[in-house]
């Protein structure tokens, strides 16, 4: 969704108060080690099959302390409505993303 990046951004910028890059981390610390040993044998297969190695995740996990991003979303539909989608809409009608010009022809008739 490359064309609402921009306004993404606005949004969670102006609307939603958020200043700085959060987090990339959604996963605590315990919770990504339980799910690397319970696929660690398929893992270490394509390690090897493919490069040559025992490994295949090379990074190493990030901090216990490491923040985790903050993903909130109302659970309520009307506050879900006004928070996020209406102000995405608003400013992509501001940028000139969706308009008039945007519509779609009306079908032919083809009688």
């Amino acid at each position: 969704m490359i064309c609402c990046g921009g306004a993404l951004e606005q949004v969670d910028r102006d609307i939603l108060g958020h200043t700085g890059k959060q987090s990339e981390q959604l996963l605590p610390r315990d919770l990504r080690e339980a799910i690397l040993a319970e696929y660690a044998e398929g893992n270490a297969a394509i390690a090897r099959r493919y490069f040559d190695r025992e490994t295949l995740f090379l990074d190493p996990l990030p901090a216990a302390d490491t923040p985790l991003a903050k993903l909130e979303i109302p659970q309520d539909s009307a506050a879900l409505m006004q928070r996020f989608v209406a102000p995405l809409l608003q400013q992509l009608v501001a940028n000139g993303t969706i308009s008039a010009a945007n519509k779609a022809a009306p079908p032919q008739d083809r009688t």
